[in-house]
């Protein structure tokens, strides 16, 4: 942690470029082997943070950094199988025929592939051993690298938020909690054909270890492979991006890891293209006290109505009661976010957000007067943030009013709480 902090940190912070995006860049991308190399051996929480930064670093990584560190998606280094195999009750053994080879790794645990006595295929999901125990003083020792190298705010309170990153890690690391949100979300989405998840083999799942049927499908950082014709993606992207409102207004129930390893492009003579829906440990369930005013808030920003969404942002707790805030130039970054709703066909792909949102971001910093965020955001607006991200690497084009029209004008709840 210490070498990743002193080669890359010291580039970024004693940059007097103001331009967030090209400081980014002189810290990161020439040392991106070096910190793949480093995080890919690590489990738990830092690894997290390397994927992390493999997924949302496209947006000012050259193409060569990008690939280097995109290894950490599912090329991470393996923990050897005579090792991970002593997780696995014996009997179950016996009964399956496990695959030594790894499919994936992540952070917390890696998949093996099996094949049960009926010559069902079947995917493992083992948890590396001691990775609960690390937990929190992984946040400790992320909390300490961050405010050393000046990433923090100072006038922020982190200790909730902080605490947010370590119940979420903590609840992703309870496999018969994520067992059962996968089967919520398979009962609840079973009547939209646009996803197929995972089903649950109650039979060989405990608290460490998950196993699921293997569905066939292409991860998204392999998508080059299929040859989407513009059609195909402008599908793909519709049924991604309903996905968000359905879980944020109908279900109110988010899975919020966009991690490229979750979501699987399947093909069907039936269905054609659709989505794989694999992973649901960081899915987060927000009380109705938070997830009816942050509804309104997205409402207000899809309207272009500056007044309701500074209300709710300051309801919120957003902003600082106590200190001014350029409100004026708080609605111009949000109306970034707010840009693919202003068209009648919105081109991901040659779409400029990260971009125009990076140069914005420095005096953002500088003249927002943070208050008290509420802890629940902190994954759902990373959801948010993430559906663009891969919106843009599908490329696809088409208009986001149609898909949340449905969404928007149907929630009683909600129109009564955006009257606030």
């Amino acid at each position: 942690m210490a070498k990743i902090a002193f080669k890359s940190g010291k580039d970024f912070y004693f940059s007097k470029d103001e331009d967030l995006k090209a400081r980014l860049k002189d810290g990161f991308e020439k040392h991106a082997q070096f910190i793949t190399s480093e995080l890919g051996i690590m489990k738990g929480s830092f690894m997290k943070a390397g994927q992390m930064l493999s997924v949302y670093g496209a947006s000012f990584l050259s193409p060569k950094a990008q690939e280097i560190l995109q290894s950490l998606q599912n090329q991470t280094s393996y923990l050897d199988w005579k090792e991970i195999s002593k997780q696995i009750p014996s009997h179950w053994k016996e009964e399956l025929e496990i695959s030594p080879t790894p499919l994936a790794a992540a952070s917390l645990g890696q998949v093996h592939k099996a094949v049960d006595k009926d010559g069902n295929l079947l995917a493992i999901k083992i948890q590396y051993k001691g990775v609960k125990k690390a937990i929190k003083n992984d946040i400790k020792a992320l909390r300490f690298l961050l405010k050393s190298l000046s990433l923090l705010p100072t006038e922020l309170d982190t200790k909730d938020l902080f605490s947010e990153i370590q119940t979420m890690l903590e609840a992703e690391t309870d496999y018969l909690r994520e067992a059962q949100l996968t089967k919520d979300f398979n009962q609840k989405l079973n009547h939209y054909p646009e996803y197929h998840i995972t089903k649950v083999i109650d039979q060989y799942s405990n608290d460490n270890i998950m196993t699921t049927q293997f569905i066939e499908g292409t991860p998204l950082n392999e998508i080059d492979k299929l040859n989407l014709t513009q059609e195909d993606k402008n599908k793909l992207g519709i049924s991604f991006f309903k996905l968000l409102f359905i879980e944020l207004f109908e279900l109110e129930q988010l899975q919020t890891d966009v991690h490229l390893g979750n979501y699987l492009i399947m093909n069907s003579p039936e269905k054609g293209y659709h989505w794989g829906l694999i992973d649901f440990g960081a899915s987060k369930i927000p009380p109705k006290s938070f997830i009816h005013p942050y509804q309104g808030m997205i409402k207000a920003l899809i309207q272009q109505d500056k007044k309701k969404f500074l209300d709710i942002m300051f309801q919120m707790n957003y902003l600082s009661h106590k200190q001014k805030t350029n409100t004026d130039l708080l609605w111009k970054y949000a109306k970034l976010m707010g840009e693919p709703f202003l068209h009648e066909s919105y081109h991901w792909g040659n779409s400029s957000l990260s971009d125009d949102i990076l140069k914005l971001l420095p005096s953002v910093i500088k003249e927002i007067s943070i208050g008290k965020p509420p802890k629940h955001a902190v994954f759902i607006d990373r959801k948010i943030a993430g559906v663009y991200f891969v919106l843009k690497k599908l490329e696809a084009k088409f208009d986001v009013n149609e898909v949340v029209r449905p969404f928007i004008h149907t929630r009683s709840a909600f129109n009564k709480q955006t009257e606030v």
